[in-house]
């Protein structure tokens, strides 16, 4: 072999050599760059089951895995976005609720105002009227006084003719036969009369028995009246089917054009005009009573009067003058037993007149102050009721405001702990990215290095 071929085959050695030592480097970075993309030590991989993020775990990754894992978190971070924006609504909601609530609360305590001071209104102007009602029965039972004095002087002038229809009987003390055939003509004429006078005492009072019933019945139907209009402001929206509710307005429209009352006042107004109503026609009833009494009364004596006058007229016996002296003695008797009642009326009538009256206003003033306690009683319930209402709702917006807080809270920390584990995802993206162009990279030298090698042992293997 002569040296010529000697150092080509010496060159082409030094060359393998020089090249299988550079292989081996490459080999060597190749390895360890394969180990590094790997084997991912220290990485944040996503929790998909609980939306959270598990973070320092070791896994093998590869781009497309960190990329998906990538996405994920992202569409995580979308989601708590979302999340975040809801509760912030939600907390400019309470905000805006909490700022209205003392203006809700005052409009509340205005309107129970408003019912209180109705109701003190209302019972100030019943106050009025019964004061009022009190003069006029004051001022009829002064107008009664006089007519009842007037009716002991008419008493008083019956009882002189009395006696003086006594004192001629005493005086003409003898029997005539002119008068007992007189006697006789006037049988027949004083049972027509008595007749005539029980129909008449009857029919008066059976018109004035007719005049309190029909007052009654107006008294029922004021007080249906009443109700009705109660259960229409209170019970009409949610209790009645439309059928009801139509009867309902249809009668409460005959009312109001039966009692004359205007349908477009207040509830309170219309109330308190037929308590009005009412107590006229209460009053009308004890007029009317004592009206029938006094007839009653009156008419008794005349049927009595009448009916002993016909009963001894009718018997067999002739009524001497002696009788007759019994009869009018008896009848004077009568008219003096009226007088003394009248008079013992007149002379204590204000005890038993005018402080009843009184009384009667006293026990309804009474009643009216009742009212009014009640009402201040409720209005400061309902106040009291309210001003808890309000404390209460108070407490619970800020309560839910202070958990949305919370929340919002715990979700931004989720959110960076999301965005840390984004950017380390990025940054093993990276990392992975530049190992993998590392790794192409020698793995083209090192396939070049192996070109090489082969050639330059084919090449020595032809100087052989």
């Amino acid at each position: 072999m002569d040296k010529k071929q000697l150092f080509q085959k010496q060159l082409l050695q030094s060359k393998i050599d020089e090249n299988l030592k550079a292989l081996s480097i490459l080999q060597i970075s190749y390895d360890e760059l394969k180990l590094q993309s790997e084997i991912n030590t220290i990485t944040t991989i996503p929790n998909k089951n609980t939306l959270s993020t598990i973070s320092t775990i070791s896994t093998i990754s590869t781009i497309p895995q960190l990329l998906e894992d990538k996405l994920f978190l992202e569409k995580q971070k979308i989601n708590i976005k979302q999340a975040i924006q809801t509760i912030t609504f939600n907390i400019s909601t309470l905000d805006q609720d909490l700022k209205q609530l003392p203006d809700k609360t005052k409009v509340k305590l205005n309107i129970e105002t408003t019912i209180y001071n109705d109701e003190l209104e209302r019972i100030e102007n019943n106050k009025i009227e019964c004061i009022n009602t009190n003069i006029e029965n004051i001022n009829k039972s002064i107008l009664d006084k006089t007519e009842l004095l007037k009716d002991i002087d008419l008493l008083k002038q019956n009882i002189k003719s009395q006696n003086d229809v006594i004192h001629t009987i005493q005086i003409t003390c003898h029997s005539s036969r002119k008068d007992i055939i007189e006697n006789l003509k006037n049988k027949k004429k004083q049972k027509n009369e008595l007749n005539t006078n029980i129909t008449n005492c009857n029919t008066t009072i059976n018109n004035i028995t007719d005049k309190i019933n029909e007052v009654y019945t107006t008294i029922e139907t004021l007080s249906h009246f009443k109700k009705l209009l109660v259960d229409a402001n209170y019970n009409m929206d949610n209790n009645m089917d439309n059928n009801m509710a139509n009867n309902m307005a249809i009668t409460l429209n005959d009312y109001y054009q039966l009692f004359n009352i205007d349908n477009t006042i207040s509830l309170n107004d219309k109330i308190s005009t037929i308590d009005i109503l009412i107590n006229n026609n209460k009053n009308q009833i004890i007029l009317f009573t004592n009206k029938l009494n006094k007839t009653e009364l009156i008419n008794n004596i005349i049927i009595k009067e009448y009916t002993d006058t016909y009963n001894k007229s009718n018997t067999n016996k002739i009524i001497t003058y002696k009788d007759k002296f019994k009869i009018e003695q008896k009848k004077l008797k009568e008219l003096e037993t009226i007088l003394e009642a009248k008079l013992n009326k007149y002379n204590n009538y204000e005890t038993l007149v005018t402080d009843k009256i009184n009384n009667e206003l006293k026990e309804k003033i009474n009643y009216l102050e009742l009212d009014k306690n009640k009402a201040i009683e409720r209005l400061n319930i309902i106040m009291i009721r309210i001003n808890k209402d309000f404390e209460c709702n108070k407490k619970i917006i800020k309560n839910k405001i202070a958990n949305n807080k919370l929340e919002i809270q715990k979700l931004e920390e989720e959110m960076n702990t999301l965005n840390n584990n984004i950017k380390l995802l990025i940054i093993n993206i990276e990392k992975e990215t530049k190992i993998n162009n590392d790794i192409t990279i020698l793995d083209n030298k090192i396939k070049k290095h192996k070109e090489i090698i082969i050639q330059s042992e084919k090449d020595l293997n032809t100087l052989v």
